[in-house]
C-alpha cells in the first residue's frame, strides 16, 4: 500500500510540472529556438523581452557552469562587456533587450511610493552579483531536477508582472538619456532585479516537489 501511494504521488507531480508551454532548447549550440516561446502576456514586446531574457540567462548559465575560472576573472574586473562576449551574448541582443526593458519601464506610471533617486550603487559589483545569483539559482534548479529530472528550467525565467522599483532605479541610473554603450550595465542591473524573482519561483517549485514526494506513512 505504501509503495502504491508513492507511485500515485509521483505521477501527479510529473503531470503538474510538465503542464504548460515548453521552450525548445538546443544544448549543443546553447541557444533558444524562436518558436514555442511561453509568455505570461499577449503583448508582443513582452513576449520578445521574455524570449531575450531567457536566451541571455541560458547563455549565462551555460558559461558560468562550464567555464567558472574565466567567469570569475571577468567578475574580478567587473568586465560586463567581456563576460557577454565570452558567453556569446551579442551586442545586438544586449541592445534589443535593454531597449525593451526601457520601454517596459517608461510605458507605465511610476507609483509615488517608488524611490525616484538615481541609484548610485547600481554599478557596484553588478556582474559579480549577477554571476553569484545565477549560481545560486542553478543550485536550486539542480535540486528540482533531483525530484523532476525533465523539468524545463526556462519556465522559472519569467518577467515580473509589472516594473518594480528595482527596475526603475536601474533605468534612472543608466537608461535615462545616456549613451547606448551603457546598455551593458543597464541590462545586468535589471537582470539582477529579475533574478530575485526567479529565485523565489524556483524555491517555491522545489518546496512543492519536496512536499509532493515526501514519504507517506501507512
Amino acid at each position: 500500500m505504501k509503495k502504491t501511494k508513492h507511485i500515485i504521488i509521483a505521477a501527479i507531480a510529473v503531470s503538474v510540472i510538465t503542464l504548460g508551454a515548453v521552450v525548445a532548447c538546443n544544448k549543443e549550440h546553447n541557444t533558444l529556438t524562436e518558436t514555442n516561446v511561453p509568455s505570461t502576456k499577449n503583448n508582443p514586446d513582452e513576449k520578445a523581452l521574455l524570449h531575450y531574457v531567457r536566451t541571455i540567462w541560458q547563455k549565462s548559465d551555460y558559461i558560468i557552469r562550464t567555464k567558472p575560472s574565466a567567469v570569475d576573472h571577468f567578475c574580478s574586473m567587473e568586465n560586463i562587456s567581456g563576460f557577454f562576449a565570452y558567453a556569446n551574448i551579442s551586442e545586438s541582443l544586449v541592445d534589443r533587450t535593454a531597449k525593451l526593458m526601457e520601454d517596459r519601464i517608461t510605458s507605465v506610471t511610476i507609483p509615488d511610493t517608488y524611490d525616484t533617486a538615481v541609484c548610485h550603487s547600481c554599478n557596484q559589483h553588478a556582474l559579480s552579483n549577477y554571476v553569484e545569483q545565477c549560481r545560486q539559482l542553478r543550485n536550486v534548479l539542480d535540486s528540482i531536477h533531483m525530484y523532476e529530472p525533465d523539468f524545463n528550467d526556462t519556465l522559472i525565467i519569467q518577467l515580473p508582472p509589472f516594473p518594480s522599483e528595482c527596475e526603475y532605479r536601474c533605468w534612472r541610473a543608466y537608461g535615462n538619456n545616456i549613451p547606448v554603450y551603457f546598455n551593458d550595465p543597464l541590462l545586468v542591473c535589471i537582470l539582477n532585479c529579475y533574478i530575485k524573482e526567479h529565485m523565489k519561483d524556483a524555491k517555491d517549485t522545489l518546496h512543492e516537489l519536496m512536499y509532493q514526494y515526501k514519504p507517506i506513512d501507512d
